[in-house]
């Protein structure tokens, strides 16, 4: 009905501003030159957004439950509130079981909170991953069905990008979960358990953590392989051009994020002894290498190469 397509508009819009408003929020929490009780009011304040465009979302896939574009925001909207309350959770662990100096920014913190963010950021990445995979998956099962009808080209280049975002924002909410796992012992350092069962749980965690980035690297991979399908589905036709540029930059985060996840599986290999750390590092070095040859531009894959290669470099006697 056009009562309930009108209210679908109008969740997309109002969760779309309160996402926008939130970026802004978590880019002025990042902001060095803060100081750390405004970081913190703003990393709060952004949540909150994240949260709100969340349940806009929430309401727009109840009204359309087919639609890309609910499914994928609400993805995004979750990922990113995730991606906030880790954040809490360290700002608020680095007062709570911190320094002194630092202990005195915020009364009335305590150990509860910081697992409260934890598991919270959790619970919100988990649901974001299942929303990217909604998208990512049963995307593939609809073009299966519509067995490649004419009407299928027209529509395949936003349907096959759609897929390939989603696979990429689904291998960071893996990644974001297997930091917050990794970090989890750290956070805590297990300050009230014996030393055996310490080493216990920090090894458990480093293998969960490092499942988790593998499962991530997967992800990407999938979203590389799927850049080149949804080039070939393009042809040559040349009002194209403009959908390949997008899958070639697709491709190269794909590419870098892709090396980021086996970097963040190897340092946790690393550390666990398993000797697996070396071909992570050197599968990193040529994923980053491969984003760094297609025109990565922030830096990030060429950096990400000279960090694997000086692993790969030192001795491991």
């Amino acid at each position: 009905s056009s009562s309930s397509s009108s209210s679908f508009d109008e969740k997309i819009a109002s969760g779309l501003e309160s996402l926008r408003q939130g970026r802004k929020l978590a880019r002025a929490a990042e902001d060095e030159s803060a100081k750390p009780a405004v970081s913190l009011e703003n990393l709060m304040s952004a949540e909150e957004c994240f949260a709100n465009a969340a349940n806009d979302f929430v309401v727009a896939v109840e009204v359309e439950p087919s639609a890309v574009s609910a499914k994928g925001n609400l993805g995004n909207a979750l990922l990113a509130r995730g991606v906030a309350l880790r954040a809490l959770r360290d700002a608020t662990a680095e007062r709570v079981f911190g320094s002194s100096s630092k202990k005195g920014a915020f009364g009335g913190l305590s150990e509860e909170d910081v697992r409260f963010y934890g598991e919270t950021a959790e619970d919100a990445l988990v649901d974001a991953g299942k929303y990217f995979r909604a998208v990512a998956v049963e995307d593939r099962t609809a073009a299966a069905a519509a067995d490649e009808k004419e009407q299928q080209a027209s529509t395949s280049s936003s349907s096959s990008v759609a897929v390939i975002v989603a696979l990429i924002a689904w291998g960071r909410a893996l990644s974001q979960r297997g930091a917050l796992v990794r970090d989890d012992a750290e956070v805590f350092n297990l300050y009230d358990s014996e030393e055996e069962e310490d080493e216990s749980v920090i090894t458990s965690n480093l293998a969960d953590a490092s499942k988790l980035f593998l499962a991530a690297a997967e992800k990407h991979r999938a979203a590389i392989e799927k850049c080149a399908s949804a080039e070939e589905e393009q042809g040559d036709a040349k009002k194209t051009s403009a959908a390949k540029t997008l899958i070639q930059s697709r491709r190269i985060e794909a590419y870098c994020r892709w090396g980021e996840a086996l970097e963040s599986a190897a340092e946790c290999e690393f550390a666990l002894g398993s000797g697996k750390e070396r071909e992570l590092w050197t599968a990193a070095s040529g994923a980053y290498g491969e984003s760094e040859r297609l025109g990565e531009e922030s830096g990030a894959a060429t950096a990400g190469v000279e960090r694997c290669e000086a692993k790969l470099g030192e001795d491991f006697e």
